[in-house]
């Protein structure tokens, strides 16, 4: 972004919208600049620029060039803020000679027994939403159930973690429906120890809450959802009775087909990709796979449970089979002999060798490790290249 973070701050002062301040800022220190020049420096997607720009033109901030590609130049700034001063002049002046008038229209009459409900609102700005969504939490007073994306975890524990603690005590209800991912599951722990959550498979683009059962807010973060505060985000906020009827029952039937979070197998995704990893990469990559299959054999080392060798490989075994994964085997016990088989395709690799095997070479290691001690990796065999597999066979020796 061109100019330092207090000028961008005075823009937004001063009427503009983030995007704007930004792009106006770039165009300050690049002179007349095609569009194509602006993303890059002012920080705004290029899908955006172009409306910015026409906004920016109406204000009068901005002049466009009639060539071919359209370029843009900033106009000093002095005329904008003359006219902002002198619609604000004339706005007060309107005020001052209705003040009487007003202030009959809109005297306090003392006649509606009851809070009318039904009331609509557009929020813009992602700061804007994540304010109104505090707000509701520390309104709520009987229930709250939501849809999240894989972010939503991150932000309740650094949000809303201690008002629901609080509230939870004193007897609110509250369930989330998240997708649980290796990244998020540690904050889906924390909020395990005081919400319901289930894991969903759905990564919608949205998220929405329920408050109470009458109040609802809707968002949709824009560009994405992976900034705290910095967004586009729209939002729809609404006590109408009927929405959030039909918005909580949507979140119920989401919430009620979902999985307990520790039943969700997180390393799945992650383990099927790591195998993708080494079969693009083949002999090239022995360090990376390495490191990373004993990372991810701690990872997956989590959901077994049994502490005695057959009994730790027959569930290794079963999840391998059940992931497709190949066929892994206990060979012999001593020396301790494992055999893995069909983890990449090896038919059309050039060389194979033992690099390629060492990914489920480290991640057996870790997961023995977590149960049996610390282990060696004593001897390595590859079969290959040139058969349809890639078979290692394991002489593990148990550390003393």
């Amino acid at each position: 972004m061109s100019g330092r973070p207090e000028r961008l701050k005075t823009l937004v002062d001063l009427g503009l919208t983030e995007y704007q301040a930004r792009v106006y800022l770039a165009l300050l220190g690049l002179g007349a600049s095609k569009a194509s020049r602006i993303p890059a420096i002012a920080g705004v997607p290029r899908t955006r620029v172009y409306a910015t720009m026409n906004q920016l033109h109406d204000k009068g901030l901005v002049e466009i060039i009639p060539e071919t590609p359209l370029r843009y130049r900033p106009v000093p700034i002095q005329a904008y803020l003359q006219a902002s001063s002198r619609d604000l002049r004339e706005q007060a002046r309107g005020i001052e000679g209705s003040i009487e008038d007003l202030s009959r229209e809109f005297a306090i009459r003392g006649e509606v027994a009851a809070e009318e409900r039904g009331r609509f609102e557009a929020i813009y700005g992602r700061r804007n939403a994540h304010e109104r969504l505090m707000k509701m939490y520390d309104e709520a007073e009987k229930s709250i159930i939501g849809v999240g994306t894989p972010n939503s975890p991150f932000r309740i524990v650094k949000s809303a973690i201690f008002t629901l603690e609080q509230k939870i005590k004193e007897g609110l209800q509250v369930r989330y429906a998240f997708p649980i991912t290796p990244q998020n599951k540690e904050q889906v722990d924390t909020i395990s120890r005081f919400a319901k959550i289930k894991g969903i498979t759905e990564h919608l683009p949205i998220y929405w809450y329920v408050f109470d059962r009458r109040v609802v807010l809707l968002n949709h973060p824009i560009p994405d959802d992976d900034n705290f505060y910095r967004g586009e985000d729209i939002a729809i906020w609404t006590d109408d009775e009927g929405i959030a009827r039909a918005l909580e029952t949507i979140a119920e039937k989401i919430w009620s087909g979902g999985t307990e979070p520790g039943t969700v197998d997180v390393t799945e995704p992650v383990v099927e990709l790591a195998r993708q990893y080494v079969q693009l990469l083949g002999h090239r990559g022995r360090p990376a796979f390495q490191a990373m299959g004993y990372r991810i054999g701690e990872e997956l080392a989590r959901g077994f449970q049994a502490s005695s060798l057959g009994a730790l490989m027959d569930e290794v075994a079963t999840y391998w089979r059940k992931h497709g994964l190949g066929r892994i085997e206990l060979i012999a016990k001593d020396p301790l002999t494992i055999e893995v088989e069909n983890f990449v395709d090896a038919g059309n690799m050039l060389s194979v060798g033992r690099t390629v095997c060492s990914f489920v070479e480290e991640a057996l290691r870790a997961i023995l490790e977590s149960r049996l001690g610390t282990v060696e990796v004593a001897e390595s065999q590859t079969f290959g290249p040139g058969s349809n597999h890639c078979r290692i066979v394991f002489d593990v020796i148990p550390s003393a």
